[in-house]
């Protein structure tokens, strides 16, 4: 019997589907059926392009929005996507001749001036983003993104002040879109917390939470079945040397920007950012299938990677994604010679740091205190796994006891790292390094205490997180 060809709107009615219910892989797949079936179509090619991006398949995403553009230059929404994953890939400049080309053509798209706002709070310079975008974000019937923006980069009181209020005005217009909405809740929620208006805040957040797809737990207990004692003795280890690698771990909001910044601050190391590659080896190569060649091939690739992005001379490579807290166990064999600093703070904290942002489609079990609560238990007991399992060496960086003693716990951290003491690294706020991640503000300023304790003002909304975390062991009081 002969296969019944795919009907391309039908695939292409799925794909869309997929992609606004959040199943990026499904997309994907999708996409990929549907593309030889309507000759590489622009159409196509864009969502596709952006189901990568939103997996961090960020090379292959950018051919892939580029494909589309070749074909229809003139869609302004495709290059904006292209920016975004500019960004995401730390391309800053090549992000700002995209969105520069969107803008030259419609001054006021609301999606371009955005970014290109966060671009220039990425590079430290959030006076110059409110420069641009504010006779748009001022005017009557403000794009929705344009007003977030102008809020987020607003400095001082007065001028937080303001822009608590031109969102309230916001979230005050009818058929307000979902995703909007949530944005600007998630917004006023941190300028009420800076502005010590904390019951307005935890509201703002609570209605935001509301609006994020529910998330789940991971929970530890498959890892370290997996990757036993038992189970890691009868890998063998890449061959490679790998002492050139340091992974930064950790929940997040634990300090593991922070860290990294202080490290790529010393002459002898660099910074790659937050990078997907290890999560995507250990997901194409399970435990089974790691033989001699292979490791051998992978620990390869992945150096291969980050020297493409930090060079020859750093003698050490920082990759901050605290994900990789998940994938010790395969680091340990594939990249010998290795170091991983695991970043802790009160969970408390980063519980309640961790709810008051909002993480687009990551990441969503923050939306809900006790998973989230439950979701530092699980990484706690993951990471005490790896500490006595793997020979792969594990220091651990207290934000609390950073804070306190800078110089004290940067010398450690150095020693750790085979490096020596270098004063630089607690001038990492001078660097002007690109920095996209949710702490880019924290990493423009020398370090600062009022972050600690922070939980103390919630300490009512976070009653059933913080019984999580007491019952768990991980809190004393």
């Amino acid at each position: 019997m002969c296969a019944v060809p795919a009907d391309p709107n039908a695939l292409a009615q799925q794909a869309t589907r997929a992609f606004e219910r959040g199943d990026f892989p499904g997309a994907e797949t999708l996409c990929r059926k549907l593309l030889p079936l309507v000759k590489n179509d622009p159409g196509v090619s864009h969502l596709l392009g952006v189901c990568l991006t939103r997996q961090g398949k960020l090379e292959e995403g950018q051919r892939r929005l580029r494909e589309s553009l070749k074909r229809n230059p003139r869609n302004p929404v495709a290059r904006c996507d292209l920016a975004f994953n500019l960004r995401l890939d730390d391309k800053p400049d090549e992000a700002f001749e995209a969105l520069d080309r969107v803008l030259r053509v419609d001054p006021t798209s609301g999606q371009a001036l955005h970014l290109k706002a966060m671009l220039c709070n990425d590079l430290g310079k959030p006076g110059e983003g409110l420069a641009f975008i504010e006779p748009v974000a001022t005017a009557p019937d403000a794009p929705p993104a344009t007003i977030i923006a102008y809020a987020m980069l607003s400095q001082g009181q007065s001028a937080q002040v303001k822009g608590a209020a031109m969102l309230e005005a916001l979230l005050a217009r009818p058929g307000l879109a979902p995703a909007a909405r949530r944005a600007a809740l998630y917004q006023l929620a941190a300028l009420r917390d800076r502005l010590k208006d904390h019951p307005g805040a935890f509201d703002a957040v609570t209605q935001a939470s509301a609006l994020v797809q529910p998330g789940a737990v991971t929970p530890a207990q498959p890892i370290i079945d997996t990757w036993s004692a038992a189970a890691l003795a009868a890998v063998p280890r890449a061959e490679p040397d790998a002492s050139c690698c340091v992974l930064v771990v950790g929940m997040p909001r634990s300090g593991t920007t922070l860290t990294e910044q202080i490290i790529a601050a010393h002459p002898r190391a660099e910074g790659v950012g937050e990078r997907s590659d290890i999560g995507h080896l250990a997901r194409a190569n399970p435990i089974d299938a790691l033989d001699q060649n292979t490791l051998n091939r992978v620990g390869a690739e992945y150096i291969a990677s980050i020297r493409a992005r930090a060079g020859d001379q750093p003698e050490r490579i920082v990759d901050k994604m605290p994900g990789n807290a998940l994938h010790l166990g395969f680091v340990s064999r594939i990249l010998p010679g290795a170091r991983a600093v695991w970043c802790r703070r009160d969970p408390r904290d980063i519980v309640l740091s961790c709810h008051f942002q909002d993480f687009g489609d990551v990441h969503r079990y923050t939306a809900d205190l006790e998973q989230c609560a439950q979701t530092v238990v699980e990484h706690t007991r993951l990471m005490r796994h790896w500490q006595q399992t793997l020979d792969l060496p594990i220091h651990e960086m207290v934000y609390e006891n950073l804070v306190s003693d800078p110089e004290g716990q940067t010398r450690a951290l150095c020693e750790f790292l085979g490096l020596d003491y270098d004063p630089a690294c607690l001038e990492f706020h001078s660097a002007g390094r690109f920095v996209r991640t949710l702490s880019h503000a924290q990493v423009r300023r020398p370090i600062y205490k009022s972050s600690s304790a922070r939980w103390k003002a919630y300490e009512q909304q976070l009653a059933p997180a913080i019984e999580i975390l007491r019952d768990a062991g991980l809190i004393d009081d």
